[in-house]
C-alpha cells in the first residue's frame, strides 16, 4: 500500500470502494479496488479469491489489465490494483448519445472487441455470469472486459452451472427457469448488450421482476430500428433465442461474414499499438494463440506482413528524409565554399595589385632620390649632411638619456632597499630592547664597547656628499641633453623651412625661365650651442636654473608634439610639389624624362600615371598576406568538409541502393524459384557480350552507364548466389573501405574491364570479392563523373 497514492473515489459498492491510484516512480493511473476482509462471510471471501486468480490468468488486449493484488498490514483490507479505463463503462457512454443511435459500423466494432474477449474467457472454460454493459469498460476507444467476481470455472467445456446469479435485465431463460447452464448464458448477455448498442435500451423491461422474468421466459422483445440492415437483426434474434442448443457459440458469431471485416479492423489495430510491459506482451501472445485456434493464422501472416512493410516503408521515408537533409545541407556547402573561393580569388587579385603598386612606388622613390641627388646643389647636399648628423646626434641623446634613467631607477631600487631593511633593524633592535629590560637588571653589567673612531662617520658623510654630488651632476647632464636635443630640433626645423624656401624658390624660377642664383642663406652657418656652466653658479641661482629648465622641459614636450605634426605635413607637401614638378617638366619639355622613359619602357607605372593612386605601406601588404592565409586556410577547410558531407551522401545512396537490390532479389527468387548456379559463365557473357557491343567506347576507355548499371545490378545478384548473405556483406564492407582506392583513379574504363574478364576464370572466393570491388568501384566513379 505505501507504493501507491490513492486520488479520487470513481466507485462504492457493498463489499468495497474502487478509487483511482498512482504508482510511485510511474506516470501511468491505476485502479485500486478496497474490499473489506472483516465480517465477510466464507463464500464472499472466495470470490474474492477466484477475482484475483481469474485476473491474473486473463491476459488479453480485450480484458481489463491486471497490475497486482496485496493485503493491507492489518488484514482488513483486499487491494487489487488493475488498468485504469479513462472512457468510462459501456453504460455512462450509452447515456451521454441523448437518445442518437450508433451507426452501424460502430456498433459491431465494439461488438467484436467484447465476443473476442468472452471467446479469450470461454477458451480458459470460464463463465463470466455477470455480462453487463456496467461490466464493459472503454479505454482509448476500446473495449475492455472486468468484473469476473461471480465468475465460475467450469471443469470442461460441456460442463453445466446451476447457481442463479447475475443482473436479472442480463439473465437467460434458464437461469429464471432453475435450469443448468453453459457457455450460451453468456451468449444470451452478450445478445442482451448487442440489442442495448443498437436501441439504447434493455431488451427485456418491466415494473416487477416477475414480469421481467416473463418476459425473458417468452423471449418477447422489440424489433431493432429499420436503419440497421438485415443481418444485424438475425444476428440479434439468433443470439437471444429462447432454447440453449440453438443459440451460436462464439467461435460462430466471430465466423459471421458482418463480423469478419471489423475483425481484421481490430486485430490490425491490436497488433500496431506498442509494448511497454511484459504484461502487455503476454496479452497479444495470447490473442495470438487464440486467432490460431479460430483457423485465422492467414489472417494474423497477413495483418504482420502488412505491418512489416509499413514499418520498412517508413525506415525508407527516414533514409530518404536523411539522405534529402544531408543533400540539402551539401548544396549549402557548396555554395558557401564557391562564395569564400571567390573572395579568396578576388583577395589575391587585390593583393597582387598591391605588391605592383608597393613595387613601383619604391622604383619612383629611388628614381626621385638619383634625381634629387643630381639636380642637388654643393649647399643643399652639405645641408642635407647637416640635417642627418643633427638626426645622429638627435639618436644618440635619446639613447643616453634612456640609459641614465634606467640607471637613475636601479640606484632609487637599491637605495629603497637598503633604508627599508635598516628601519627592520631598527625596530628588531627596538622589540629586543623592550623585552629584554628584565634580564639586564639581573645579569652583570656588560663590558665597555669600544667607541668607534670619528674618523669612519666622516669618511661616510663625505661618501654620502660625493653620492649626492654625483647624482645632481647627473640631472644636469640630462637637462642640458634635453637642451641641446631642443636647440637641435629648432635648428633642425630652421633648416627645413629655409630649404623648403630655398626649393620653392629655385622652381619658380626655373618655372618663369630665370636662371637660378642661390642666395647665401643661413642654411651654411654653423649651429650655435651656448652652455651654461652650473659649476660656476650659486645654490640659488642653481634652484632658479632647474625650475626654469623643468618649465622648458614641458613646453619642449608641447613643441615636439608640433614639430611632429609639421614634419608630417612637409612631407606630404614636399611628395606633393615633387610630383608637381615631375609632371610640370614632363608637358612643358616635350618628352617625358628619362626616367619616366625608362619605367614605361620596362611596363612600370610613371609618377603621372599613379598620382590617383595613394602610398601602399609594408605593414599593410604583411596585415593582407597574413588575412590571405587565414581565408585560403578557411576555404580549405571548407573543401574539406564538403568532401566529408559527399562521402557520407554516398554511403546513404549506397545503402538505399542496397535495400532496393535486396528487395528486387526477393521479388525474383519469390516469381522465379531458386537462382542458377552459372555465376561466372553467366557473368563472363555479359561483359564479352558488352565488349562487343561496344567496341568504340572501349577504345576510347568508356562505358556507357546505362550497361554499367546492369553490369553491376547483374554482379550484385551473382555474389548473393555465389556468397550468400553474409559473403555478400563482407564484400560490401571490404568495398566500402576501399572507395577511394587511387589505382582505379589512374586505370581507365577498358582495363577494369579486362581485369574483370581475367578474374572470371578462377573459382576462388577472394578473387569474386575482387571482382565485385573493382566493378563497384567502376559504378562509383560512373557516378562521380
Amino acid at each position: 500500500m505505501e507504493n501507491y497514492t490513492t486520488g479520487k473515489l470513481i466507485g462504492k459498492g457493498s463489499f468495497g470502494e474502487v478509487f483511482l491510484c498512482q504508482k510511485r516512480g510511474v506516470k501511468h493511473q491505476y485502479v485500486m479496488k478496497k474490499m473489506r476482509l472483516v465480517g465477510v462471510e466464507d463464500k464472499e471471501m472466495q470470490s474474492f479469491q477466484l477475482e484475483v486468480q481469474l485476473l491474473s490468468e486473463l491476459a488479453h488486449p480485450g480484458i481489463v489489465e491486471y497490475v497486482e493484488s496485496f493485503v493491507t498490514r492489518d488484514h482488513h483490507h483486499l487491494c487489487i490494483v488493475m488498468g485504469y479505463c479513462e472512457g468510462g463503462d459501456l453504460t455512462s457512454f450509452l447515456k451521454k448519445r441523448r437518445g442518437r443511435l450508433l451507426p452501424e459500423k460502430d456498433i459491431l466494432n465494439l461488438f467484436v472487441q467484447m465476443t473476442l474477449a468472452l471467446h479469450f474467457v470461454h477458451m480458459k472454460n470460464i463463465l463470466h455470469r455477470d455480462l453487463k454493459s456496467q461490466n464493459i469498460f472503454l479505454k482509448d476507444g476500446m473495449i475492455q472486459l472486468g468484473d469476473f467476481g461471480i465468475s465460475k470455472v467450469l471443469e470442461t467445456t460441456g460442463s453445466f452451472a446451476q447457481t442463479c446469479i447475475g443482473t436479472p435485465y442480463y439473465m437467460s431463460p434458464e437461469l429464471f427457469q432453475n435450469k443448468k447452464y453453459n457457455f450460451k448464458s453468456d451468449v444470451w448477455a452478450l445478445g442482451c448488450v448487442l440489442y442495448e448498442m443498437a436501441t439504447l435500451k434493455h431488451a427485456f423491461d418491466a415494473n416487477s421482476i416477475n414480469g421481467l422474468a416473463m418476459k425473458i421466459i417468452r423471449g418477447k422483445y422489440p424489433k431493432l430500428s429499420s436503419t440497421y440492415s438485415r443481418s444485424l437483426h438475425s444476428l440479434v434474434a439468433s443470439m437471444l433465442t429462447i432454447e440453449p442448443r440453438r443459440r451460436p457459440s462464439i467461435k460462430k458469431i466471430l465466423n459471421e461474414r458482418i463480423v469478419q471485416k471489423r475483425l481484421k479492423l481490430y486485430i490490425s489495430k491490436v497488433f500496431r499499438q506498442g509494448v511497454d510491459n511484459p504484461r502487455k506482451t503476454q496479452a497479444l501472445t495470447n490473442a495470438r494463440t487464440q486467432l490460431n485456434a479460430l483457423g485465422m493464422s492467414k489472417l494474423l501472416e497477413e495483418i504482420e506482413t502488412a505491418q512489416k512493410q509499413k514499418a520498412e516503408k517508413k525506415a525508407e521515408g527516414k533514409m530518404e528524409k536523411r539522405w534529402k537533409e544531408q543533400e540539402k545541407a551539401l548544396q549549402k556547402e557548396e555554395i558557401a565554399h564557391r562564395r569564400m573561393e571567390e573572395a579568396l580569388r578576388k583577395y589575391k587579385e587585390q593583393q597582387q595589385r598591391l605588391k605592383r603598386r608597393l613595387l613601383e612606388q619604391k622604383n619612383r622613390a629611388s628614381r626621385r632620390n638619383d634625381s634629387e641627388k643630381r639636380r642637388s646643389t654643393p649647399a643643399e647636399r652639405r645641408q642635407q649632411k647637416r640635417l642627418e648628423e643633427a638626426n645622429k646626434r638627435r639618436k644618440a641623446l635619446r639613447e643616453k638619456k634612456a640609459r641614465l634613467e634606467k640607471e637613475r631607477a636601479a640606484r632609487l631600487k637599491k637605495e629603497d632597499e637598503q633604508r627599508r631593511k635598516r628601519e627592520a633593524d631598527r625596530k628588531k633592535v627596538r622589540e629586543l630592547s623592550r623585552w629584554g629590560g628584565a634580564a639586564r637588571k639581573a645579569s652583570p653589567p656588560p663590558k665597555p664597547r669600544r667607541k668607534k673612531s670619528s674618523v669612519s662617520s666622516e669618511k661616510r658623510s663625505v661618501m654620502a656628499e660625493q653620492a649626492l654630488k654625483k647624482k645632481r651632476q647627473a640631472e644636469l647632464e640630462i637637462e642640458d641633453s634635453m637642451e641641446d636635443n631642443q636647440d637641435d630640433l629648432q635648428e633642425l626645423q630652421r633648416a627645413r623651412e629655409e630649404l623648403e624656401r630655398h626649393l620653392q624658390a629655385k622652381d619658380s624660377a626655373h618655372k618663369h625661365g630665370a636662371k637660378h642664383r642661390s642666395r647665401p642663406s643661413r642654411l651654411d652657418k654653423p649651429v650655435s650651442s651656448d652652455k651654461v656652466s652650473l659649476k660656476k653658479m650659486s645654490p640659488k641661482d642653481r634652484v632658479l636654473y632647474e625650475k626654469e629648465n623643468r618649465r622648458k622641459a614641458l613646453e619642449a614636450k608641447k613643441r615636439a608634439a608640433l614639430l611632429a605634426a609639421q614634419q608630417q605635413l612637409i612631407r606630404e607637401n614636399k611628395i606633393a610639389n615633387e610630383r608637381k614638378m615631375a609632371q610640370y617638366r614632363g608637358h612643358h619639355h616635350g618628352s617625358p624624362s628619362l626616367d619616366s622613359h625608362s619605367s614605361n619602357r620596362r611596363g612600370e607605372m610613371s609618377p603621372s600615371e599613379g598620382d590617383d593612386e595613394s602610398d601602399v605601406d609594408e605593414l599593410e601588404i604583411e596585415e593582407r598576406v597574413k588575412y590571405g592565409e587565414q581565408l585560403e586556410k578557411m576555404v580549405q577547410e571548407q573543401g574539406d568538409k564538403i568532401l566529408k558531407m559527399k562521402r557520407t551522401l554516398h554511403q546513404t545512396k549506397l545503402h538505399m541502393a542496397l535495400q532496393e537490390d535486396d528487395d528486387d532479389d526477393e521479388e525474383s527468387e519469390s516469381t522465379a524459384g531458386p537462382p542458377s548456379r552459372g555465376f561466372h559463365t553467366q557473368t563472363q557473357s555479359i561483359c564479352i557480350s558488352h565488349d562487343s557491343s561496344d567496341s568504340s567506347d572501349e577504345e576510347e576507355g568508356y562505358v556507357p552507364s546505362s550497361n554499367r548499371k546492369d553490369i553491376v545490378k547483374e554482379w550484385r545478384k551473382q555474389c548473393i548466389t555465389e556468397l550468400g548473405e553474409r559473403g555478400y556483406r563482407e564484400a560490401y564492407a571490404f568495398v566500402h573501405n576501399l572507395k577511394t582506392n587511387p589505382k582505379y583513379r589512374e586505370r581507365n574504363d577498358s582495363w577494369i574491364l579486362q581485369e574483370l574478364e581475367r578474374i572470371l576464370r578462377t573459382n576462388k572466393r577472394s578473387m569474386v570479392i575482387r571482382a565485385y570491388k573493382m566493378l563497384d568501384n567502376l559504378h562509383f566513379y560512373e557516378n562521380s563523373r
